[in-house]
């Protein structure tokens, strides 16, 4: 592992570490959700009782905005990698933020009214 320069830096890797392992948790209880709670064949009407709770549709929401924020770090981090000019990252912040807030705000309405 490369040696952490600057304490931003600490920051960024300390926040991909910690959505990683998050993520990997709640990868795990959506994946045994899907594999033992709900019966076969999947049905629109069962995943639509399941989050009709508050509880599951906070653990969904919750799960999208990590998939998304973990995969902006990683294309931050590997995008940026070769240390380009100011104004190419200034470009890439904007179009990459505006990409997540898009598909954030999709998804979290897509769960809202999947809920109802």
């Amino acid at each position: 592992m490369a040696k952490i320069q600057h304490s931003k830096q600490k920051v960024f890797w300390l926040l991909r570490q910690l959505s990683a392992v998050t993520l990997f948790a709640f990868a795990a209880v959506h994946i045994g959700v899907v594999l033992y709670k709900l019966d076969r064949p999947l049905l629109y009407e069962d995943i639509r009782s399941l989050l009709s709770h508050w509880g599951w549709m906070l653990f969904y929401a919750f799960l999208i905005f990590l998939v998304i924020s973990h995969a902006y770090m990683e294309l931050w981090r590997v995008l940026t990698d070769r240390n380009p000019s100011p104004r190419y990252k200034r470009i890439l912040r904007i179009v990459l933020l505006s990409l997540g807030g898009f598909l954030l705000v999709l998804s979290e309405w897509n769960l809202i009214l999947l809920g109802r």
